[in-house]
């Protein structure tokens, strides 16, 4: 027979506030949210979290971000949200930058084939484009 016991879920992904009556498992869970989110809030800016939270996030997420702010700090409460804060916009711009570029790409892409579908050589596309031959043909593999 199995003994009986009470398990609490914690959805990460709600507004809600949890109540857990504890510090440390408190902000365990704001981290996680917040993480999870993507987000912070602006009242949370300069929040100080239990540095063993902090510790317990990153061994979750394997964020090596928390990991950097965790061992620079070697004791008391952490501000670690506008480091999170800047890691977010930061991933943020890079998905930006790389999606940029592969729409460009993808543009290329169909211009080029579009040209040999009409007859054009490949070094006549080069030169039209002022580009190389390879990276023509490179590009053209790729899809």
């Amino acid at each position: 027979m199995f003994n009986e016991f009470k398990l609490n879920l914690i959805e990460l992904n709600t507004n809600h506030k949890y109540n857990t009556g504890e510090k440390a498992t408190q902000d365990f869970f704001d981290l996680l949210r917040m993480i999870y989110r993507k987000q912070i809030l602006k009242e949370d800016l300069d929040r100080e979290f239990n540095r063993d939270a902090l510790y317990f996030a990153y061994v979750v997420t394997k964020n090596k971000e928390l990991l950097n702010i965790y061992q620079k700090n070697e004791k008391g409460d952490v501000k670690v949200c506008r480091a999170l804060d800047e890691m977010f916009e930061e991933s943020t711009n890079k998905g930006i930058q790389m999606g940029i570029k592969q729409g460009i790409e993808l543009n290329q892409f169909e211009v080029y084939q579009t040209m040999l579908d009409k007859g054009f050589s490949v070094k006549a596309i080069a030169s039209i484009f002022s580009v190389s031959e390879e990276s023509i043909k490179k590009l053209l593999m790729k899809a």
